[in-house]
């Protein structure tokens, strides 16, 4: 299958002089994130209201200093892990899983310990890294984005999305047999607006047309 490029709107959040460096052609910090998202990396929202919301619950104390950009990603499809994907959440555990197989076996205690981390169940966001840095090492390239989604409960439901309840206290303590209809429908595929696409990309040269959002 041919390679093709991407292109994708994403909103980014940060501080005001982080976002002016950013419009202005900078790299700006990223995330060295290793816990249970998507690794190091500059991360970004596909819309601007998941922006927003990003904005006034993660800088909800110092939101005045807070701004966000809007950009376009333009990258190939073979350089993005897209772990919103099964078969390709697939593809990735396998690699990485071999490479740890081999590693482990290594007579550099460093290496050793690492990767026996890796197969005793690291947080997601240490695994990418690990692979991604194997990759770097090894092959000389690697992916240079990674596509994951996020699953928020807390946020709102309605009625429309009455199904979304599955994630709430609702669902929980409505454990009598005779709603076990119900659990059933809540737990077969359906809409939802409790989850948020999310993009980390690991080089800011990837992302174009950067502009500041101003503000309503």
């Amino acid at each position: 299958m041919s390679d093709y490029y991407l292109s994708i709107p994403l909103y980014h959040v940060d501080l005001k002089e982080n976002n002016k460096l950013f419009v202005e052609g900078e790299n700006i910090p990223g995330s060295n994130e290793d816990g249970e998202w998507g690794g190091k990396g500059l991360y970004l929202w596909d819309n601007f209201k998941n922006a927003k919301y990003w904005q006034n619950v993660h800088w909800k104390d110092d939101s005045a200093n807070a701004s966000i950009v809007k950009t376009v990603l333009k990258v190939r499809e073979s350089e993005l892990l897209d772990l919103s994907e099964p078969m390709q959440v697939k593809e990735f555990e396998k690699s990485l899983l071999g490479i740890a197989q081999i590693a482990k076996k290594s007579k550099n205690p460093n290496i050793s310990k690492k990767a026996d981390y890796i197969l005793k169940d690291a947080p997601k966001g240490y695994a990418i890294n690990y692979y991604s840095e194997y990759m770097q090492k090894v092959c000389q390239h690697s992916f240079k984005v990674v596509r994951l989604v996020g699953l928020y409960p807390s946020v709102s439901t309605s009625t429309f999305f009455k199904d979304d309840l599955v994630l709430n206290k609702y669902y929980n303590e409505r454990k009598k047999d005779k709603e076990k209809v119900l659990a059933q429908k809540y737990f077969m595929p359906h809409v939802t607006i409790q989850s948020k696409t999310i993009y980390v990309v690991k080089k800011q040269a990837l992302l174009l047309q950067r502009e500041i959002c101003q503000e309503d």
